[in-house]
This record gives C-alpha cells, structure tokens and sequence, in this order.
C-alpha cells in the first residue's frame, strides 16, 4: 500500500525596509529611501542616498543627487589662522574655520575644520596660495588661488 506523500510548504516574506535595505548595498533601494527622505525634509541624508544609487548604477540619482545639492541653502563659514613670514616670498599658515548651513535641520549643519597652506608673494600685486585640509563637510579638499592687493586693484581702476 503506497501512502500519499503529503508536503507542506513554507513561503515566508520578508518586508521592504528602503532604509536597511539602502544600507545593506541596495542601489534600488537607496533610490525609494532617497525619495522618502525628500518628503521627509531631509535634503543631506537624501543626498547621500542618492549618491549611493549613483555608485550602484542608477544614472537617474546621479542627477537627483546634483539637484539636491544646487538647492541646499548658502554655507557660512568663519576662519582665524596665523601665517609667519618665513621670508619675502613665502608665507606659510594655517587656519582653523567655524560654521555651517543655518536652515539645516537640527545637528546636521555644524562644520568645523583646518587647512594648512602657503602662500608665495608675488611683490605688490599679489600671491598665489596652495592648501590641503579637512572639515565635518568636506572630508579632505585641497585648494589653489590666487590673491589680488586691494592697492593693485584700485591702481588698475584709477587708469
């Protein structure tokens, strides 16, 4: 006598969570998290999101991201620093800075940092200026520029 062979399947589901789904290397996910964030409000973890669908392949937030950043509101920063006149031409220095985004929401708008630079005097017209440093915003960055003595310019403008 053959006895029926009876089988019970189990299906169990897991629910979508956008957020530890993005986390876990979910480009898709960071997509729809990056969308609830922006409902939400909250532009610079939105952002971030979408950067991470942008790494995964997702052109689409690729362009979302730039968006997002062209809208955040203007960053005031303020600065103290010393420089030392090592000679007639070269200024090494350094600078501390302070500041942040004042619409941010609370605690992610704070930005603190350093840069160490030099700066190589260009006589009464000017110096080009080297820096290397770091801040809560902008993990490491480096800069070049070029400074112009307000002397210089208003001769320029009294031809």
């Amino acid at each position: 006598m053959l006895l029926p062979l009876v089988t019970a399947a189990c299906a169990t589901s897991v629910a979508y969570h956008p957020q530890r789904d993005c986390a876990a290397g979910s480009a898709g996910a960071c997509v729809d998290w990056g969308d609830e964030l922006v409902t939400r409000g909250d532009t610079p973890a939105a952002e971030a999101a979408y950067g991470q669908a942008c790494e995964g392949g997702i052109s689409t937030s690729c362009i979302a991201q730039g968006q997002l950043l062209m809208k955040r509101p203007a960053e005031l920063n303020g600065f103290i620093g010393y420089q030392h006149f090592a000679s007639t031409w070269a200024v090494p220095y350094v600078r501390m800075m302070l500041g942040g985004i004042p619409a941010a929401p609370p605690g992610t708008g704070f930005n603190y940092g350093g840069e160490l630079g030099l700066k190589l005097c260009l006589g009464p017209i000017g110096h080009l200026e080297f820096a290397a440093g770091s801040s809560r915003a902008s993990p490491l960055h480096a800069s070049v520029g070029l400074g112009l003595n307000a002397i210089f310019l208003l001769l320029l403008g009294l031809r």
